[in-house]
């Protein structure tokens, strides 16, 4: 099936979403990982200039992801960005793909772009209240339709936050803390509380993607 929107995701949501909603692919971003929240953030808020850089196949000055059996996947830059292509090894492919399907969308990004994030990909140091409103404040500038999946609700002081989505099962459950099942949270979705740091969120995204319809 079609689908108009273009899912700007940190790592494999994206095309999870895609999968399950059985749409085809309609993003440029699709089996990649982005290795730091500050990384996504500068490449979203200067989306369609960091989508239409060159695509230099690179050596990565961040370190290698380790949830994959084989590290010597595809690494391109993106002006001053990194991502990282954990599931192809292939560079003439990833670049052939990146291209083919940016082609596709770029003209209609401004109305179509749906950028979708999740607190699980925060990195540690926003434990610090002031790094977390600081990034979510940054987010908040996005010139696009967002998504950011929260276990919270969020307000800070003249910042609209109605991109912010609360998800049922992660309410009140921090992030970087075990939610008391017995479960590696690195490794697929909780069956505790439904989170998930890769995949498609623990099955939850999709649900709150139609809000950006």
């Amino acid at each position: 099936m079609e689908y108009h929107k273009s899912i700007i995701s940190f790592n494999c949501a994206g095309g999870a979403i895609y999968t399950k909603l059985n749409y085809k692919y309609n993003t440029p971003l699709v089996g990649h990982l982005f290795r730091s929240d500050e990384d996504f953030l500068k490449f979203c808020l200067d989306l369609e200039n960091n989508l239409n850089a060159d695509v230099i196949v690179t050596q990565p000055l961040r370190q290698r992801y380790n949830g994959v059996s084989n590290k010597n996947y595809v690494v391109t830059k993106h002006n001053n960005v990194e991502i990282h292509w954990i599931h192809d090894y292939n560079p003439r492919r990833v670049i052939e793909n990146f291209k083919r399907r940016l082609e596709r969308i770029i003209n209609t990004l401004n109305e179509n772009a749906v950028i979708v994030f999740s607190e699980t990909c925060l990195g540690k140091d926003k434990q610090n209240v002031v790094k977390f409103n600081d990034f979510i404040k940054q987010f908040s500038l996005i010139p696009f339709n967002k998504v950011f999946l929260s276990s919270k609700e969020i307000n800070i002081d003249g910042i609209n936050t109605d991109f912010v989505k609360v998800v049922p099962k992660w309410k009140n459950k921090k992030f970087w803390e075990k939610c008391g099942v017995d479960f590696n949270c690195r490794n697929g979705t909780c069956p505790g509380c439904s989170r998930t740091s890769y995949g498609n969120y623990g099955g939850v995204a999709e649900r709150y993607i139609e809000l950006c319809l």
